[in-house]
């Protein structure tokens, strides 16, 4: 480490440096640091949206998946009994001319 570097390091992380920080160096230094900053807070926050996007899709596809079995129960449990009924029906019908 040369003092020239720590110089550098430490005018980049002043919000106000001085005049002696104004170099050009300095100057580029830190516009290059703020944009890979800004790329970097572009890229967490397009992970967190994706992660957020993916935990909505699993709840909706459980919700889904609940309902879609609450309602083929249903419509089973109706079918049979419409089964059982005929067939009953059917078994009066045979014995009524039995008889």
């Amino acid at each position: 480490m040369t003092a020239k570097k720590i110089f550098h390091a430490i005018c980049l992380n002043i919000s106000n440096p001085p005049k002696a920080c104004q170099t050009p160096e300095i100057i580029e230094e830190k516009e290059g640091t703020r944009s890979s900053t800004i790329y970097i807070a572009i890229i967490i926050i397009t992970v967190i949206s994706i992660i957020i996007f993916m935990i909505c899709m699993c709840y909706c596809q459980r919700i889904k998946k609940t309902k879609f079995s609450t309602e083929m129960a249903l419509q089973i449990n109706t079918m049979v009994s419409n089964y059982l009924t005929i067939r009953d029906t059917e078994q009066e019908s045979k014995l009524k001319v039995v008889e």
